[in-house]
């Protein structure tokens, strides 16, 4: 019971004064040796005196994050009516604007436009692909495409098409390269897009 009061009271004692660290305390623990029912009492810090008592957050007196405005997460700088409307939305003309990249079936852009042409097919409009301006990149890319899968394709027992007649029946999809939408029906590829 004697070590059971002796904790308590050193429970109740242990707390820091306003300017005081851990580093500063001092306790005494008395306890019972069970072998020669003396008390044995040491003193010492209660927390290692080579730390640095800087390097805890808690204890820095400098900063109150209570009362520091720096500090503080919630401190608002900055504020926005918005009104009844949560969405702010952005009111630059169109013209002003500058199309930086498009895509109407998925993959096209990536799989068979050339790289040193990719910018000029993200300024360019479905009227720019009806015209055929990137026919030909579309085409070697198709070739190409077909030179290093068509073994593949073979070994899994598949027959591939020529290229020219893979062409043909893609150009619809992609030529011109658009998203069209048809509310109406039944959704289908890809993504429910028609």
């Amino acid at each position: 019971m004697t070590c059971f009061v002796a904790a308590l009271g050193l429970a109740v004692g242990c707390g820091d004064s306003e300017m005081e660290t851990d580093s500063d305390t001092n306790t005494t623990s008395t306890t019972m040796d069970p072998s020669t029912s003396e008390d044995m009492t040491t003193q010492g810090p209660t927390t290692d005196p080579t730390t640095d008592p800087t390097t805890d957050p808690t204890t820095d007196p400098t900063t109150n994050p209570t009362t520091d405005p720096t500090t503080d997460p919630t401190t608002d700088t900055e504020t926005t009516e918005t009104g009844d409307d949560p969405f702010m939305f952005d009111e630059t003309p169109p013209g002003d604007l500058v199309q930086i990249d498009r895509m109407g079936m998925p993959a096209v852009n990536t799989a068979v436009i050339s790289s040193m042409n990719k910018d000029a097919y993200n300024q360019a409009t479905p009227a720019d692909d009806v015209q055929g301006i990137f026919v030909d990149d579309i085409v070697a890319n198709v070739t190409g495409l077909h030179a290093a899968l068509d073994d593949d394709l073979t070994m899994l027992g598949l027959t591939p098409c020529a290229p020219m007649d893979c062409v043909t029946q893609a150009a619809p999809l992609v030529v011109p390269d658009e998203l069209t939408l048809t509310l109406s029906g039944q959704a289908g590829f890809p993504n429910g897009r028609k």
